[in-house]
């Protein structure tokens, strides 16, 4: 799964920076020789060194790699897609950190009007190459340029953790002003209950600034004025990837039957801290 995820993300960026090339030289040249169109093999060839080299795919080919492949992210966020089932019709939902699209694709699907913002020019060149509404930008820059009341709804997936405290106090604050009263704000990041999400998922990107509790993240939230609708757990562990509990022998004496489901108790214990839920989103309102 990890090398098919790998190779598909290669050959879209392959892609992408190919045909910018060529399409660039296309329009330098006038029309003339086969040599002048950009499509002989050997401006192909350099159509990818130049394509490549000129931009910075790293964040894109980890995200390629580690994340998954952009159907399974788009399956595990129609969660969010429901929650935004009462969204004013007027005005756009906002997705900050859209990275590649796959929850832009999901709003879109379910015939939401919806644009998205990222940093990594990568992201918003895998946007644009499925037609959607992307910028590139800056979130706090682009809220506060955005009217008072204009957007429908604000989503980020794993941003959260990429900010300092007192970014995150200005972006709240923010969108309970830029979100239309009633409209949601959800955020989503990395659940450090869970030491395998916390040694494995968050320490792997090294562009995270700082793990957020759940009662940290609703606590700052609901500081800002937005009331808390719900705190929800995804991305569990799958049970066999767990420590196994020991069956339960009927032919065990009571003492010793007693004493496997102290051992039983204690393993759901350590799995919990473990092994818990992978991500956590917290679902809140503007009032």
């Amino acid at each position: 799964a990890t090398l098919d995820s790998v190779a598909r993300g290669l050959e879209g960026l392959i892609a992408r920076a190919a045909g910018s090339y060529i399409a660039k030289s296309s329009d330098s040249n006038s029309v003339g020789s086969q040599e002048a169109t950009g499509y002989k093999l050997d401006v192909k060839a350099e159509a990818l060194a130049q394509g490549i080299a000129s931009k910075d795919y790293s964040y894109l080919m980890l995200e390629n790699r580690f994340r998954g492949s952009e159907a399974e992210i788009r399956a595990r966020q129609q969660f969010y897609v429901e929650c935004f089932a009462s969204r004013a019709q007027d005005k756009k939902l906002l997705d900050i950190g859209c990275g590649r699209g796959e929850l832009l694709e999901a709003f879109r699907a379910a015939g939401y009007s919806a644009y998205g913002i990222d940093l990594d020019t990568a992201m918003i060149e895998t946007c644009r190459s499925k037609n959607l509404e992307v910028q590139e930008a800056d979130l706090l820059s682009h809220l506060q340029a955005t009217a008072d009341g204009s957007i429908a709804g604000v989503i980020a997936l794993q941003v959260v953790e990429h900010l300092n405290m007192q970014q995150l106090k200005e972006w709240f604050e923010l969108c309970t002003h830029k979100v239309a009263r009633g409209g949601r704000v959800i955020f989503e990041t990395i659940n450090p209950r869970s030491l395998l999400a916390l040694s494995s998922n968050y320490f792997r990107d090294p562009t995270h600034v700082w793990p957020l509790h759940p009662d940290t993240l609703a606590y700052l939230m609901s500081l800002s004025g937005l009331d808390i609708v719900e705190t929800k757990y995804l991305a569990p562990v799958p049970t066999e990837a767990q420590l196994q509990m020991i069956p339960q022998d009927l032919a065990l004496t009571p003492r010793y039957a007693d004493q496997v489901q102290k051992i039983n108790a204690n393993l759901k214990q350590l799995n919990d801290l473990l092994y818990g839920h992978q991500d956590y989103c917290i679902v809140a309102q503007v009032r």
